[in-house]
């Protein structure tokens, strides 16, 4: 057993690394103690040289970015929930600072973006269409006012569908931090509009393109639903999950 002179507690001499000058060869710190002082030296630094900090990450970025990448997908792979949360954590904090390097990055990437979307819609039509209905959709629940085309799908007018939003507000109840839902946190990490039977799945379904939209659509199958539940579930219920959608290209 040896002392930790930071933590000030007795460990397993195996929790010390090896030091040629030090007492019985190893460290006066523990590796946990040494790996927190580590943060903490890091942290002070980054916060007393902010500038060459982010200098220091985007030539890291540039030099080893898809390493990176993949290092970042495969620990969300494994932990979904915790990456979850950290992204709303951060974007909650830096709501306007994200929102603007998300417009900046589309438009630096738009000529790719626009591409890669108008194969996919050429290559199922069913997915241009509802594409339209959910812009059409989203504009409808601000403004309060519908195409008769978009009543059809819903089978109701849209202020009924307000309604029943607005009922199930209450009817839902806070989430885990607390929140309330409303028309103020309806975005990407507050609540969704939610298909209780995914799109994907009536197109596995059904084959008649105008079906899939009135199944879909249809305002018994929309709900308003926490962001956090409609990742998890996705586009998956029992007894069907959703084939790999494929990556879209990134820009270099």
């Amino acid at each position: 057993m040896k002392w930790c002179t930071r933590c000030k507690k007795f460990h397993d001499e195996s929790e010390f690394s090896k030091r040629g000058d030090g007492g019985k060869g190893l460290r006066s710190q523990c590796k946990k103690c040494r790996s927190l002082e580590g943060t903490e030296r890091n942290i002070a630094w980054r916060a007393a040289h902010p500038e060459e900090a982010r200098e220091r990450d985007h030539a890291r970025r540039v030099a080893k970015g898809d390493e990176i990448r993949e290092k970042e997908r495969a620990r969300y792979a494994a932990h979904p929930e915790k990456g979850r949360a950290k992204s709303h954590k951060y974007y909650t904090s830096h709501s306007e600072e994200c929102r603007a390097s998300q417009r900046a990055r589309y438009a630096r990437n738009k000529p790719k973006a626009t591409e890669y979307v108008t194969k996919r819609h050429a290559e199922n039509p069913i997915l241009r269409m509802h594409a339209c209905v959910v812009a059409e959709f989203n504009l409808a629940l601000k403004t309060g006012k519908a195409s008769h085309y978009l009543e059809s799908l819903l089978d109701c007018p849209i202020a009924q569908v307000i309604k029943e939003f607005e009922e199930k507000f209450a009817l839902y109840g806070p989430d885990p931090s607390g929140r309330v839902m409303s028309w103020e946190n309806h975005h990407r990490f507050g609540w969704h509009v939610e298909h209780i039977v995914p799109f994907h799945v009536w197109r596995k379904l059904l084959t008649d393109p105008e079906q899939v939209l009135k199944s879909c659509w249809n305002h018994t199958n929309l709900r308003p639903w926490w962001s956090d539940d409609n990742w998890k579930k996705g586009a998956n219920i029992p007894g069907y999950k959703r084939e790999p959608k494929p990556w879209m290209p990134r820009a270099s």
